[in-house]
């Protein structure tokens, strides 16, 4: 007979999270406690009633404008008492600027 060890997660009462990435710059987000780690949209389950701290980390040539999403989101600290929805956005700070050239001929 084989040993075999078993490992069970209690995910009653858990809620879920999903982060989403937009603008036009780049960066990542992480949690704490740690389940979201992306730089795309990422997912994460978290016990109901747990405070979830968010960090967006800008990529160079980006800055982080801010959070948006569910009204519990625009600080980037949740309680999950239900399942939320954020978005965190990231602008680049280069900028291009196209200028018009007059020539005159003579």
């Amino acid at each position: 007979a084989a040993d075999v060890t078993c490992t069970f997660t209690n995910v009653r009462g858990a809620q879920s999270l999903s982060v989403t990435v937009v603008g036009t710059g780049n960066g990542a987000v992480t949690s704490d406690p740690p389940g979201i780690d992306c730089g795309a949209t990422c997912d994460a389950a978290f016990p109901e009633g747990r405070q979830v701290t968010l960090t967006a980390t800008p990529a160079p040539g980006s800055f982080f404008s801010g959070w948006s999403g569910d009204p519990d989101c625009t600080d980037g600290v949740l309680t999950m008492d239900g399942a939320r929805n954020c978005i965190a956005t990231f602008t680049s700070s280069k900028t291009m600027v196209y200028l018009p050239i007059v020539m005159q001929l003579r």
